[in-house]
């Protein structure tokens, strides 16, 4: 899988910031190492995702630590997401610090 082969393209572009800050993938493989750590294999997790560098490191540590990733929209109701987290029980919540 592409994202288990990061390193290989370690000098590219791999995301632009609202800042116009670039991360290349080496960048990105780093920043998502520690939450790969904490995190056990095949956890879902559920994501709030938006378009945002948390969200996408988030996303990056989750899928090389062989997580079951559930994208959720952060624009959903509480209702809907209680549905969901009473139906589903994920072992994480992943945000950003914005939602």
């Amino acid at each position: 899988m592409f994202l288990n082969k990061l390193e290989k393209y370690s000098s590219n572009v791999a995301a632009i910031s609202e800042n116009f800050e670039t991360l290349t993938y080496f960048d990105l493989i780093k920043l998502s190492e520690p939450i790969r750590t904490i995190i056990k294999k095949r956890s879902l997790i559920f994501l709030l995702s938006t378009n945002s560098i948390e969200s996408l490191l988030g996303y990056i540590a989750f899928i090389r630590s062989d997580c079951v990733v559930m994208l959720i929209n952060p624009q959903i109701t509480t209702d809907e997401f209680n549905l969901l987290y009473k139906k589903y029980n994920p072992d994480f919540l992943w945000c950003s610090k914005k939602n």
